[in-house]
């Protein structure tokens, strides 16, 4: 019994793993989350938000309309993990042995040789001076070094955001099409801005994939048991201060959950068959007189 019980647990989990491998087209499928730079707020954590120690499902992508910008989900009304837009896994460099990025994609800007200008892809269906404005007005929508664009009451802060043209062109990088992103935290709790990367623009190739779903608080078991090591990163110990607290306590009743809700089911269904079996053989016969 207990070797076809441990035998069925171990092919449903090949099953489940095969499928999200199937639909991802990544290995590995998930990503843990280390420090707090998606949360919506700086001690407490949210489902459907994406907070420290959550595990997020990565979707590989090839083309740039393989994802939704903030720029065209704020038109749309398209939405992920509490704010317009797509998250997007990536590194900030060709280099790939760093720790990948996790972050919202504010902006993908198409370059154009020709007229050597960006534009901005979904910003005409933007309402100029609600929704955002810019060092050129509202009549040019190509955009080169000294421009700087800024949106408007972005993210649960509802902050005004900057970005500076001048950024999308560093040392090394060259003009080229590529995306801007921001940490949700880091914009709602004015402690930074935008942020492209070291070489410019955020490149396509440089991307891992899309985030899709979430579990959340169990990415927190291999933070505490297998840290990453990283200055700043969660976790060292149980309950480190550096994950909200109530995801730890959420973490916390959902292990004892998955525990005690089997073994409450083996032990009702044992229950549940004792009084069949007694039912089946009937009272017990009667003493004399």
């Amino acid at each position: 019994m207990l070797g076809r019980d441990i035998l069925s647990a171990f092919l449903i989990v090949l099953v489940i793993i095969g499928l999200v491998y199937a639909y991802t087209s990544l290995w590995p499928p998930l990503v843990v989350i280390e420090s707090k730079s998606m949360q919506h707020a700086s001690d407490q954590s949210f489902v459907g938000v994406i907070d420290t120690g959550d595990l997020v499902l990565v979707k590989d992508i090839n083309t740039p309309e393989d994802f939704r910008t903030y720029v065209e989900g704020r038109a749309s009304g398209y939405s992920t993990y509490g704010d317009y837009g797509d998250v997007l896994i990536f590194h900030n460099s060709p280099a790939t042995e760093d720790t990948p990025i996790i972050h919202r994609c504010l902006l993908w800007a198409d370059y154009s040789p020709s007229n050597q200008t960006y534009r901005i892809r979904g910003l005409d269906a933007l309402t100029y001076g609600k929704d955002w404005t810019s060092t050129k007005g509202p009549d040019n929508r190509s955009f080169s070094g000294p421009d700087r664009i800024t949106f408007l009451e972005v993210g649960y802060g509802r902050r005004s955001l900057e970005v500076p043209v001048s950024q999308f062109e560093k040392p090394g990088g060259g003009p080229r099409s590529g995306f801007v992103s921001f940490g949700d935290h880091n914009v709602g709790s004015g402690a930074a801005q935008t942020d492209v990367g070291s070489w410019g623009l955020i490149r396509l190739e440089w991307v891992v994939g899309v985030a899709r779903g979430e579990i959340p608080w169990f990415g927190l078991l291999k933070l505490t048991f297998n840290p990453s090591g990283d200055r700043g990163s969660c976790c060292s110990v149980w309950g480190d201060h550096l994950a909200p607290a109530n995801s730890w306590s959420s973490l916390l009743i959902s292990v004892i959950a998955l525990i005690a809700v089997p073994i409450t089911i083996d032990f009702g269904l044992a229950y549940w068959e004792s009084r069949r079996e007694a039912k089946k053989e009937g009272p017990p016969p009667k003493g004399p007189g």
